[in-house]
């Protein structure tokens, strides 16, 4: 597996982790249970810090409790006719209930990863930088981060114009990288190449940071959206100041 070197030395703070909105089809009593549900599943993977906490023994006791655990909620409907349910749950409760089926807290200090992402497409290759709200790639990687609860910071638009570092990402040069943006603060840098093969979107990346194991890691998926949610799940699947 992999470790991170050291201590993390930027770990950041992660407001909101109990907090979470979901799609819900109505607000009768048995739709608004499946959304308190489905919404406790997001908080107890994210402040677990892992998916694994699903499938454990006891969990389908814990969900039917759902209700209990909430401190707030707020039934939202869309002018699209789409309805949504706004939740925050009470973190004791919460940090209770997955203690009692032997799942790890996942505390709110996190290690803070700063990520190159390169991205090919139509034959040309960008940087994905923060602030670029309008760009599918930024938003789709930030949800993905945020569903998480894992702290993911962008390179400034500084950079945006800079094609030798553009190659040195496509390279995965981490020296180069490194040696580019000294002042950037961060736990862990990732660079990160994405683009289209076959049908597919893929992406691949190293890790500075952390003790190297092996190469590029790689994964594939249909959508910018669901590649993001791929890429970050496997981030925080790491052993990363853990408990």
């Amino acid at each position: 597996g992999f470790a991170f070197l050291g201590a993390p030395a930027q770990a950041v703070t992660v407001s909101g982790l109990y907090s979470v909105e979901v799609p819900v089809d109505g607000s009768s009593s048995a739709q608004l249970q499946q959304g308190y549900e489905e919404g406790l599943r997001r908080v107890l993977v994210r402040v677990s810090g892992s998916r694994d906490v699903l499938s454990r023994d006891g969990i389908q006791s814990v969900l039917a409790e759902a209700e209990s655990l909430l401190l707030s909620y707020q039934f939202l409907r869309g002018d699209d006719g789409g309805n949504r349910l706004q939740m925050s749950f009470g973190a004791v409760g919460v940090n209770r209930a997955l203690a009692s089926i032997d799942a790890p807290v996942w505390g709110a200090n996190r290690p803070l990863t700063l990520a190159w992402i390169a991205v090919e497409e139509r034959g040309s290759r960008r940087l994905i930088t923060e602030g670029a709200e309008s760009d599918q790639w930024q938003s789709a990687f930030a949800q993905a981060a945020s569903e998480r609860g894992l702290p993911v910071a962008l390179p400034s638009e500084n950079f945006r114009g800079d094609r030798e570092l553009l190659s040195e990402i496509w390279g995965q040069f981490v020296g180069r990288v490194r040696s580019s943006a000294p002042d950037t603060s961060h736990d862990v840098m990732a660079l990160v190449r994405v683009s289209q093969s076959g049908g597919q979107w893929r992406a691949g990346w190293v890790f500075d940071g952390m003790a190297m194991d092996g190469g590029e890691e790689v994964v594939t998926a249909a959508n910018p959206q669901a590649l993001a949610r791929a890429v970050i799940d496997r981030w925080a699947g790491l052993p990363c100041g853990r408990p």
